[in-house]
């Protein structure tokens, strides 16, 4: 759990953003137990993690189906363009599709080149919307 909160602390300082609140301790709350709010994939070199995967389910009310909504994909500056990042995405799909969701989704942003050319590549598609949210607490 400690390398996952490791590379999720590197994701936001690579994005700019601060270092938030994903612990080993919120990944242990979050996606262990007999009901996980969240899922994990990792990415695996010879016994060291080097990317991860975070994702939960997720309601489409305009489609009416159940899907995937990715929340982290994350793989080490040293690995990228190793194959990881699709291994990944392709593993959260399979276990979409096993799970019987239809869809898998996520957000990126505009500025990330390197992460809208890898999705393009992957053969993602993309809708013009905005993220917006309220914090609750």
């Amino acid at each position: 759990m400690d390398a996952i909160a490791g590379m999720a602390r590197a994701f936001r300082s690579e994005l700019g953003d601060p270092p938030g609140k994903l612990t080993a301790g919120a990944i242990r709350r979050d996606a262990m137990g007999s009901h996980p709010r969240l899922r994990i994939l990792v990415a695996d070199l010879g016994g060291t993690i080097v990317g991860y995967a975070l994702y939960q389910n997720f309601y489409e009310p305009g489609e009416a189906l159940e899907g995937v909504h990715l929340c982290d994909l994350y793989v080490t500056p040293a690995e990228r363009k190793s194959g990881f990042g699709r291994a990944l995405l392709d593993g959260v799909s399979d276990a979409a599709r096993a799970d019987k969701k239809a869809f898998v989704w996520w957000v990126t942003r505009q500025s990330n080149q390197a992460a809208m050319e890898f999705y393009q590549h992957m053969g993602a598609i993309t809708v013009p919307a905005l993220s917006c949210g309220i914090i609750l607490s």
